[in-house]
């Protein structure tokens, strides 16, 4: 699929995407509860890879229902859309076996 981006006279326009100078790398250990992964309310761009034989869910925002909003397969990677969800991110695995290994930019 493409898409155009234009103005409202029909003139193309670029997408404005953030910079980062600033970023962390962490390892979380797999868990069949829902953990905390993500809690910069700024970030620009994060990553995930999946380092474990168990599906890996990610869920934006709190884990207050047995939903998710990202399912990453085992030993997969994820990376954020252009439009970054700044809010808290926890995740939780099928089984609690391997990690995940987390980029996230700000």
């Amino acid at each position: 699929m493409y898409v155009k981006l234009t103005d409202k006279n029909g003139s193309p326009v670029q997408p404005v995407v953030g910079a980062s100078s600033k970023g962390r790398s962490i390892s979380i250990s797999a868990s069949t509860d829902y953990v905390p992964l993500l809690a910069l309310s700024h970030r620009v761009f994060f990553s995930v890879q999946n380092s474990s034989t168990s599906a890996m869910y990610l869920k934006y925002d709190a884990p207050e229902y047995e939903t998710w909003t990202v399912r990453i397969p085992p030993n997969w990677y994820f990376e954020s859309p252009v439009t970054v969800w700044q809010g808290a991110i926890v995740g939780k695995w099928d089984a609690a076996n391997g990690s995940a290994n987390i980029t996230e930019l700000y």
